[in-house]
């Protein structure tokens, strides 16, 4: 039996099922460039191929979160959690989105945010440390940061704040931490942030060595890290610093590793939902939990 083209039935299904597999892998880069234009363009393209392709909404939310087009997210993570009531990453969005639903940005005041830089996850023993922030912001700002964002760190007498690229207040570093870090880079190192997660009520970041001051060449910056606990919403009022290690107060000169070791940022346990990108810099995730690009 043939087809109208004159090709067989079982061709025709691997030429539908090679275009779409060229269309997701489209998807997944333009996310991952940070064109998130064109990322909403090839998912409407696979939603109109297959209308219960829930990765293909949960996908499309994600575009239309990073444009600032709030109201259109919510609707495509509804659209996903009906057509699957079970999904874990609509549901999880349709929570988080729900103060912004009322809120939509024209989709040509969005500027493209460029590529992420693939190694932003990757753990460096020595020259990273992930932690949760403290006394953090209120109302939409949390909400509307997703993992991969760029903030800005700012001394502020013996406290360190943690900012967004427009200089909007995020949180703080835990005490000793700030300590550590105003110690450092007094003695000439400088440092980048990152958002790993978000939760609505809570942000977790990785801080990056990118220079290190060469009279600083026998201490690492930072311990060791173990596995990070999951975020937790009660963080938001607290100044305390929770079970940290006791070479945050030392001087690390001692320590066995040379500062090229590097190890995964386990998220395989995290609740956030912007973790799509760990996925693309290398580190496995769970795929029931975590965001598709």
């Amino acid at each position: 039996m043939q087809t109208n083209d004159g090709s067989s039935p079982r061709s025709s299904s691997q030429n539908r099922g090679r275009a779409r597999r060229q269309l997701v892998e489209q998807a997944r880069s333009f996310a991952t460039e940070g064109k998130w234009r064109q990322a909403l363009e090839v998912n409407q393209q696979l939603i109109e191929r297959s209308p219960k392709d829930v990765d293909a909404y949960n996908r499309l939310g994600k575009a239309f979160f990073e444009l600032r087009r709030f109201r259109s997210a919510y609707e495509a993570y509804q659209t996903s959690y009906t057509i699957d009531p079970a999904n874990v990453i609509a549901q999880r969005n349709i929570s988080r989105i729900e103060p912004l639903k009322d809120t939509e940005e024209e989709i040509g005041d969005v500027p493209e945010l460029g590529p992420l830089r693939q190694n932003v996850f990757i753990e460096e023993v020595g020259k990273t440390y992930v932690d949760d922030l403290v006394s953090v912001a209120t109302g939409p700002v949390l909400t509307e940061l997703s993992s991969g964002d760029r903030l800005q760190i700012v001394v502020e007498g013996n406290a360190v704040s943690i900012t967004d690229q427009q200089g909007i207040f995020i949180g703080q570093l835990e005490p000793l931490l700030a300590n550590r870090m105003i110690e450092l880079f007094g003695m000439g190192n400088q440092y980048e942030a990152y958002v790993t997660s978000s939760t609505g009520m809570s942000v977790r970041i990785i801080i990056r060595e990118v220079l290190k001051d060469p009279s600083m060449l026998n201490r690492l910056s930072f311990p060791r890290q173990g596995k990070v606990a999951i975020p937790r919403a009660y963080l938001r009022d607290t100044r305390l610093f929770r079970d940290v290690p006791d070479m945050l107060l030392g001087d690390d000169e001692d320590d066995d590793g040379d500062g090229d070791e590097t190890d995964e940022f386990d998220t395989s346990d995290s609740d956030d939902d912007d973790t799509e990108f760990i996925e693309e810099a290398g580190v496995a995730v769970d795929e029931d939990e975590e965001d598709p690009i």
